[in-house]
């Protein structure tokens, strides 16, 4: 069976007889930018195509994605599996997708994966570390890269931390 081609704004402009640009700026809402009739016309054509947009595209634009890495010390932990279940569930209804490392408690693992999010072009981490002194997340966290901890400190920075509260839980 012969695959089909992906569609693009370019087919989407040509089947609706408008500009790409028209397209776009229907695609972001800007329904005050067009007539009508135009606006239902890509409508439909949109509907009966079945286009979806490009993420890689809109993210180059925008220069930024809809992902959130996830960094876990030790995946096997139940408390860790709670945790991931609560961060899928809030950044889902924020329409952001998680992508998930696990250091299985290295230290030099940990960094690694990072490092492997971070060149994926995640806009943030959660970092569930596995070290207390951590100078390699303060150097991520110096250079601008958002990074909340989950549960766990590091030693000699303030970084954002989301933790339990261990005392209502006792």
């Amino acid at each position: 069976m012969a695959s089909q081609k992906k569609l693009t704004i370019d087919d989407i402009a040509a089947a609706a007889g408008v500009s790409k640009a028209t397209v776009s700026r229907y695609l972001n809402g800007h329904r005050e930018l067009m007539s009508e009739k135009t606006w239902e016309r890509i409508k439909t054509v949109i509907g009966v195509s079945d286009y979806k947009p490009s993420d890689i595209a809109s993210n180059l634009k925008k220069r930024t994605t809809n992902l959130i890495g996830v960094s876990i010390a030790d995946i096997t932990s139940p408390f860790s599996v709670a945790l991931i279940m609560g961060i899928s569930k809030c950044l889902d209804e924020h329409g952001y997708t998680l992508l998930i490392s696990n250091s299985g408690d290295s230290l030099e693992k940990e960094q690694n994966n990072i490092n492997s999010l971070i060149s994926k072009g995640v806009s943030g981490l959660l970092v569930n570390t596995s070290a207390y002194d951590n100078d390699f997340l303060i150097e991520k966290a110096c250079r601008g890269v958002p990074i909340v901890l989950c549960d766990r400190k590091v030693r000699n920075y303030s970084l954002d931390v989301v933790t339990s509260d261990h005392e209502a839980g006792m």
